[in-house]
């Protein structure tokens, strides 16, 4: 899990609420509510802002860690071979 998981669990446990009304509240499917609270998604810019908004978590913009593809780290190699 990441710390913005957590730190939603501990919103929705503090206010009684579950990841529907959550989601009811920030404007975003439960779905997507899910993904954020499992750790496997991260919220958009608009999403962070809600959930700072509603919360007052604070989310930065790339303070999750991104998932590279095969096909990404091969063209970095390819970038890279070229240069030196």
């Amino acid at each position: 899990m990441s710390k913005l998981s957590d730190e939603l669990n501990s919103y929705m446990k503090k206010e009684g609420i579950t990841q529907k009304e959550l989601a009811e509240r920030l404007g975003v499917a439960q779905t997507t509510v899910s993904g954020w609270v499992t750790g496997e998604k991260s919220p958009r810019r608009a999403g962070r802002d809600a959930i700072h908004e509603l919360t007052g978590i604070t989310v930065k913009g790339n303070s999750y860690k991104k998932d590279t593809s095969s096909e990404d780290v091969v063209n970095l190699f390819s970038k890279v071979s070229q240069i030196a």
